[in-house]
């Protein structure tokens, strides 16, 4: 868990983008070590594009870039999952080489099975497929670090907790204000916005429990089991340090730092920096969530430094695509081969109809 400080912001509000400026780039800059080679793995969101103009503006010119896409897709799912055009709107702007690499035929099945010796584990990591892409250029060219922009929107936040706070300090002239901005910003209907957030408000304050229906491949006897299965009082008004305070980042962490291990690469993420946490932690919600935008000072310290396509971006990529269209036909044959030969100590856990019925 995240050990939080509360310290105040004592900053005049003009010199609050000025401090996370100086911090980001701080941690930034620490990220690097002149003895080792590096490499940015950039995507084209706001976090990796973030670290990717820091570290140009701070004048560090013997890195590269490595990105993934997904210029096979139908036209439907590239729009959906491929960001190869912010990829390159960003290493436009930089001096670093730029590997742009195509996942096409790669099986992100093969990829699991080949890592099940570096885990000895179940683990959960769908997107190995394209780090071993990234990897294979980055060895082939001696890169001893990965720097990335992991989890910089839990550090920033998207700051919808904001809503909350309007609300329980009767801003309702703000609130409402609020409300209408993000739904113009996002595109969204106002009122399917309203309904969502009096939900979460309810599931926030205990009126109702976040009851989670079953998706999984678990039978219904197991998931619902009141020893595992615990409705929840998580909404996504939950605080900045709730969300901070997840395990997951954890268990986030452990899997790539034993990833990248096994190819002797260090990676690294600028974003958990413990003083750039705090600083984000303590900063008013309007510096999170701003005229419909989330994550304010993020696009703030990006304003003057990229294109408007970039910092005012909507959305993010959903590589659930690129895997669902990846699974190849000797991929379907390995899942059909464990169905029929499912582990015994598995066999009264998991619902086999529904496998099969993913499968067909």
């Amino acid at each position: 868990s995240y050990e939080y400080e509360n310290v105040k912001n004592n900053k005049e509000l003009k010199e609050i983008p000025d401090e996370f400026e100086r911090l980001f780039e701080r941690s930034v800059s620490n990220s690097i070590k002149s003895s080792h080679k590096s490499a940015i793995m950039l995507s084209g969101g706001l976090d990796s594009s973030a670290v990717t103009i820091a570290l140009t503006k701070l004048g560090y010119v013997n890195l590269e870039t490595y990105s993934a896409n997904f210029s096979h897709l139908t036209k439907q799912a590239l729009k959906l999952s491929d960001e190869k055009e912010f990829q390159e709107i960003i290493s436009g702007l930089t001096p670093y080489k730029h590997f742009s690499i195509s996942l096409e035929n790669i099986s992100p099945l093969k990829s699991l099975d080949n890592h099940l010796d570096t885990f000895k584990e179940p683990f959960h990591m769908p997107n190995a497929y394209l780090f071993d892409q990234i990897v294979s250029k980055a060895t082939s060219r001696g890169i001893q670090v990965i720097i990335d922009g992991q989890d910089g929107d839990n550090v920033i936040s998207h700051g919808l907790e904001r809503f909350l706070e309007m609300f329980w300090n009767l801003k309702l002239f703000s609130l409402i204000s609020e409300i209408f901005d993000y739904a113009e910003f996002n595109k969204i209907k106002k009122i399917n916005l309203i309904r969502f957030l009096l939900n979460q408000l309810i599931i926030k304050i205990g009126i109702k429990r976040k009851v989670s229906k079953n998706n999984t491949i678990l039978t219904n006897k197991v998931f619902y089991d009141k020893s595992i299965y615990n409705p929840s009082k998580r909404s996504a008004l939950d605080s900045h340090f709730e969300k901070i305070n997840s395990p997951h980042h954890a268990l986030a962490f452990e899997y790539r730092y034993k990833y990248f291990k096994k190819f002797k690469i260090h990676t690294r993420s600028p974003f958990y920096d413990k003083k750039l946490i705090n600083f984000c932690l303590n900063l008013n919600s309007k510096w999170k969530l701003n005229k419909g935008k989330t994550r304010y000072i993020l696009r703030l310290y990006l304003e003057n430094k990229v294109p408007e396509k970039l910092y005012n971006r909507r959305s993010k990529a959903n590589l659930s695509y690129g895997i669902i269209n990846n699974i190849t036909l000797e991929d379907l044959k390995k899942i059909r081969l464990e169905i029929d030969n499912i582990h015994k100590a598995l066999s009264p856990l998991v619902d086999r109809n529904k496998i099969i019925k993913i499968l067909e």
